[in-house]
């Protein structure tokens, strides 16, 4: 039973990395993108590292899906759970820190395949090292499928396939594409807010002066009404987040003037996109 157990757990820390590995595989720009918002000044402040987004990118991508696959085939199993162990560590710490201060709304540990929000995320992190924890105990229970050898050319074989579809999908789009603008997708559907769908709730706190003395008020107390009292200030904090449509971000303009409804009412558009005219 006990070794059961410990099987059912290795196999579901493992999908778990390939998974993760395997959806930033095929879109190895979007983890670059995540890895520049986490270098940001507002975020970790290591902005000399965002040149080399796109390598930390690469590198993450093969750590995640090549410990992964290690445990999947039971091979280096001792290594193979540190090199998790300690990778997990780094995440949880990181999403904890954007969770607890709000720094990065979506972490990205999924690529677009599955949006998580930061507490999610951390609590995700959180079960996994419990696992990993559980399965470094139980290490010696951890034997390869195959033979040794036999799991080590598997490994190799597979980690030469990951480096050829990097390869392959840092040159063409993605081979299977989650993002909201992927080909096939309808940007006015996806712009659009279900009629059912969750809304925000927000809570404002407001700040006037009475007496001469600044005090919070709800706004259910109407502080407005109160003879001589000055408005200084309205915190507004969300308690429940709402429904954030697909594709929320989309607009085009010229000279200050929104197009972006004009343009996608047209029955035929061709759009020519250049990030750099001087190119």
């Amino acid at each position: 039973m006990n070794n059961f157990i410990t099987q059912t757990v290795r196999i579901i820390v493992a999908v778990t990395f390939i998974f993760s590995g395997f959806v930033k595989l095929i879109d190895p720009l979007g983890s670059a993108y995540k890895f520049e918002e986490y270098f940001g000044a507002d975020v970790l402040n290591l902005e000399f590292l965002i040149p080399y987004s796109l390598l930390f990118s690469i590198v993450l991508i093969l750590i995640e899906i090549s410990l992964g696959t290690l445990l999947l085939l039971g091979c280096r199993a001792i290594y193979t759970l540190w090199g998790l162990f300690f990778l997990t560590l780094i995440f949880l710490f990181l999403t904890w820190y954007s969770a607890e201060y709000n720094k990065v709304t979506d972490c990205g540990c999924f690529g677009d395949a599955i949006t998580l929000t930061p507490w999610e995320t951390f609590y995700k992190n959180v079960v996994l090292i419990v696992l990993i924890i559980y399965l470094l105990f139980k290490r010696w229970d951890i034997q390869p499928i195959f033979t040794q050898i036999f799991a080590e050319k598997i490994f190799l074989s597979l980690f030469i396939v990951y480096l050829l579809t990097l390869g392959y999908v840092r040159r063409h789009l993605p081979i299977i594409d989650f993002r909201p603008y992927a080909i096939g997708k309808n940007i006015i559907k996806g712009m659009e807010t279900p009629p059912d769908a969750p809304k925000a709730v927000y809570e404002d706190t407001w700040i006037y002066k009475v007496d001469g003395k600044e005090k919070e008020f709800t706004t259910e107390e109407k502080p407005w009404n109160i003879d001589g009292a000055t408005y200084v200030d309205r915190i507004t904090k969300t308690i429940e987040e709402g429904y954030t449509p697909p594709i929320h971000d989309f607009t085009m303009e010229r000279n200050g003037e929104d197009l972006t409804d004009k343009l996608l009412q047209e029955e035929k558009l061709i759009l020519v996109v250049m990030y750099d005219l001087n190119k």
